[in-house]
């Protein structure tokens, strides 16, 4: 089972190449610091059976990488950062924002000073290079190796490609999309975002453009447009208003009176590199799924929507407090989860499990073998 996460704006949306079924009995995975109601959590990322998860207390923000064993978790570390910008499971090892640890120690194999990052601070690591992204612009570079640091002009990580060293940012001065390469911090290409936010009542300076990648092809939704690049040449490949006369319609028809605007265009972006899912969670907000050719294949409209993930053939989704399983292709609704709940993030844990996830830290975790 391989794993492609597709983070977009606010929250997370992935794509698992993996069979799935119907989920079976729901079981409880883990919900913790019960008594820590100020605690706020991060998506939790797994892989190689671990599970890492950051988590917000007042302003102090922990790490912590346990495994699910004999049907309950052991926690192997923790540690702290001063970065909020989550983790990541790169083979034996958690990348943090200011922070390389190994998976089954928590050894610290990189660690950068507090004065040199910021809350806002992305990180990724490609091969030797611990590239470290701050909030505000400013990026260097870290060989893991021999600890050499070294300035490196990356900008903003909004996503990155590990596979073709290329990261990407938005530009929000000059309103382009910049794709740099991590390895000698030379711009590869800009592509420009202006004629696309024309009219969309965007705010560069507000929102995190949804953007993610899938067979050398970067995802962006700008505005009321979809649009497809080539993540080498920066060329585009195509341009789809996805935000056009049938969404708002058929919002109109279920809420009467509703004043359109940007707040509901789409927040994520989830795709298998076929099917594109594209979901807004305003309130109300809808779902829908676009095929190879852009053309709309369903549309929810919901009072509330949650984060979403492509799992084999199915949508599992989060919508009006019920945790549901769409028919990729058809929409139709093939499963609904008996309890209300809510969720942010969807993981899958395993071979044959899904994972709704809060914010509060409370994980459910379902069957979906086949």
């Amino acid at each position: 089972m391989s794993e492609c996460p597709t983070v977009g704006g606010e929250g997370s949306a992935y794509c698992f190449d993996q069979k799935s079924g119907v989920p079976g009995k729901g079981g409880f995975l883990f919900y913790e610091d019960k008594d820590q109601s100020s605690a706020t959590y991060f998506p939790t990322v797994t892989g190689n059976g671990f599970i890492v998860r950051t988590k917000i207390v007042v302003t102090d923000v922990f790490i912590t990488c346990s495994k699910f064993e004999c049907g309950a978790l052991r926690e192997l570390w923790t540690t702290t950062t001063n970065c909020y910008g989550g983790v990541k499971i790169v083979g034996d090892l958690v990348v943090a924002g200011d922070g390389i640890y190994r998976i089954e120690s928590g050894e610290c194999v990189v660690s950068i000073p507090k004065e040199d990052v910021d809350v806002r601070t992305r990180s990724v690591l490609y091969d030797d290079l611990f590239i470290v992204s701050r909030g505000d612009g400013k990026s260097f570079s870290v060989n893991v190796k021999s600890g050499q640091k070294s300035h490196i002009e990356v900008g903003p990580l909004e996503k990155f490609s590990t596979a073709r060293g290329i990261a990407l940012g938005v530009d929000r001065a000059e309103r382009k999309l910049v794709a740099t390469s991590m390895v000698s911090g030379s711009v590869l290409w800009r592509f420009n975002l202006t004629p696309l936010l024309e009219g969309s009542g965007w705010n560069l300076t507000q929102r995190v453009v949804p953007v993610c990648i899938r067979n050398n092809i970067c995802y962006l939704v700008v505005g009321q447009w979809l649009v497809l690049v080539d993540l080498v040449t920066g060329d585009l490949i195509h341009k789809f208003e996805y935000f056009d006369s049938n969404v708002q319609s058929n919002l109109g028809t279920v809420y009467p009176g509703l004043s359109m605007g940007s707040h509901y265009h789409a927040n994520q972006i989830a795709t298998n590199g076929r099917e594109i899912c594209l979901i807004n969670y305003g309130h109300p907000s809808w779902i829908m799924l676009l095929d190879s050719e852009m053309k709309s294949r369903w549309l929810h409209i919901t009072s509330e929507q949650a984060a979403g993930a492509i799992v084999g053939g199915n949508i599992f989704t989060t919508s009006e407090n019920y945790h549901r399983v769409y028919d990729l292709l058809s929409g139709n609704e093939i499963w609904k989860s008996e309890l209300k709940s809510n969720c942010n993030n969807i993981f899958v844990f395993g071979e044959s499990s899904v994972c709704f996830e809060n914010a509060n830290g409370y994980v459910e975790i379902f069957d979906i073998s086949v």
